[in-house]
């Protein structure tokens, strides 16, 4: 997306909050301009922005958190889903649920840098089978040190495949296993009709739309009940 369309799509109100690409830190820490050119777009869209940071340098993530929360970011979201085998290889994104012990201290380490920020983490329902979701969800719910979860079914061996048949069941194990310990965002080819149903639910905060939205970047001010243009 260009930093015109982000603009744009806040200015237009097609958008209630960012949640950014992922911005990956592993040697060093960027400069300011760097920072401050991924942010800006964002920041300008005159909606709440949540900042997501892929990393394994918990320090590292602290201190890049620590500089977009001072220019103006709303919270922090830890990748734990890009399903990219480049990301995956070095144990990053998606390849970080494989080691569900080595996220929890990721997060404990981050909550412990950056106490009052609002921290959340993107996830798959597993790194090649669905089955692996209880310990995920275990590892980074289970001592309250994230405020958000958002939930994206598929696991990363399934990639963007389509025609998954227990997509549903997965979204509401996961309210299951959170069992309102965290409040939760779901994504993933939800339809317009899925996303009224899915939001009503208890424990969900929220939807979240990606491809959904560019082809329909009215499909957010419908469901709050406003014209789509």
């Amino acid at each position: 997306m260009t930093p015109a369309m982000v603009r744009s799509a806040g200015e237009l109100g097609l958008v209630s909050r960012w949640l950014t690409p992922f911005f990956r830190l592993s040697e060093g820490m960027p400069r300011e301009r760097i920072l401050r050119q991924f942010y800006e777009p964002f920041g300008a869209a005159g909606v709440p922005v949540s900042v997501q940071l892929m990393g394994r340098d918990a320090g590292l993530l602290a201190a890049a958190g620590e500089r977009f929360l001072a220019m103006g970011a709303a919270g922090l979201d830890l990748n734990f889903g890009c399903p990219s085998r480049q990301v995956t290889s070095g144990g990053c994104g998606g390849g970080a649920l494989r080691d569900p012990a080595a996220m929890r201290r990721l997060v404990r380490q981050l909550r412990a840098a950056l106490p009052d920020a609002t921290l959340s983490a993107k996830i798959r329902s597993g790194w090649c089978d669905a089955a692996e979701l209880p310990g995920i969800v275990e590892a980074l719910t289970g001592d309250g040190a994230l405020d958000l979860l958002f939930f994206h079914y598929r696991t990363v061996a399934e990639g963007y495949r389509s025609g998954i048949a227990d997509r549903e069941e997965r979204f509401a194990r996961l309210l299951a296993l959170t069992g309102g310990r965290c409040r939760v965002v779901l994504n993933g080819d939800l339809t317009e009709h899925e996303m009224r149903q899915w939001r009503e639910c208890p424990g969900v905060a929220g939807v979240m739309a990606a491809r959904g939205w560019l082809r329909d970047p009215g499909i957010f001010r419908r469901l709050e009940g406003l014209p789509a243009e």
